[in-house]
């Protein structure tokens, strides 16, 4: 399938990974966004194909998981959930390129 039209692509950085953001733009930025995936299934596109890819393991085997470019961590936290609701253990790095972006997620998830 041809797509007629695409916007053109930029190679200008993101308007969040600019440094200077207060943390509080930051932390509500990263609430929008966790919002987004929750609502327009950022997460279920994550969490379907995971339990596919899971189903024919030992639910007692250990995962681990690398979350890369995390902003807030609501994924991994929806990661942890499921396993958690499965009774799979996993591991789970978050990681993000903002050292900023990695406090709110710290500070989000304190269970993990």
């Amino acid at each position: 399938m041809r797509i007629p039209w695409r916007p053109a692509q930029s190679a200008e950085p993101e308007w969040m990974d600019l440094p200077g953001h207060s943390a509080a733009v930051i932390a509500d930025n990263l609430r929008d966004l966790e919002r987004v995936n929750r609502l327009l299934g950022g997460v279920r596109l994550t969490l379907r194909p995971l339990a596919r890819l899971l189903s024919g393991r030992p639910v007692q085997e250990p995962v681990r998981i690398l979350d890369v470019a995390s902003g807030g961590a609501d994924i991994a936290r929806a990661i942890a959930g499921w396993a958690r609701d499965q009774g799979r253990a996993v591991a789970i790095v978050a990681s993000d390129i903002s050292y900023d972006f990695l406090l709110v997620a710290r500070d989000r998830s304190p269970h993990l």
